[in-house]
């Protein structure tokens, strides 16, 4: 893992803010406090283009704060893996209910599911087996039971 420092002018938040959920005001005041009573646990996890993957709200509270926080830039190999990771740290989260996680997991399943049919529709009549793509993505996802 290699950390950055980075001017959060050059970071966007634009690309993948719609897709977590807002913390309460409750539970932003108590990460902006944590945050300012003892710095940053984890990096902002960017990708390349500076766009926020992982980070949003810790990002917030230390623009607010008037503080530098340390980013991790994350690259993927193509889009689908990238909103993925998006979608599996933010179902880690504590704070989301279990209606939330639900959302996001259909969310996710739903580009899976066509990510398999591309990938099912190309193999047409080659004679490669029809569950290699799934398999696929089962290994570079790291999440089998999606």
């Amino acid at each position: 893992m290699t950390i950055f420092e980075i001017s959060t002018a050059a970071v966007k938040t634009d690309k993948y803010g719609s897709k977590i959920y807002p913390l309460t005001k409750d539970e932003y005041d108590l990460l902006q406090k944590s945050i300012a009573e003892h710095g940053l646990y984890h990096p902002i996890i960017i990708n390349q283009h500076g766009d926020v993957l992982d980070g949003h709200h810790r990002l917030k509270a230390c623009q607010e704060l008037g503080l530098e926080p340390e980013f991790e830039v994350k690259q993927f190999e193509d889009q689908l893996l990238e909103e993925l990771f998006v979608i599996d740290t933010n179902v880690a989260r504590r704070q989301l209910s279990d209606y939330q996680k639900g959302e996001l997991l259909l969310s996710k399943k739903k580009p899976l599911l066509e990510m398999i049919a591309k990938q099912n529709m190309s193999l047409a009549g080659k004679g490669d087996k029809v569950l290699a793509p799934l398999e696929r993505i089962v290994l570079a996802t790291n999440y089998p039971n999606f």
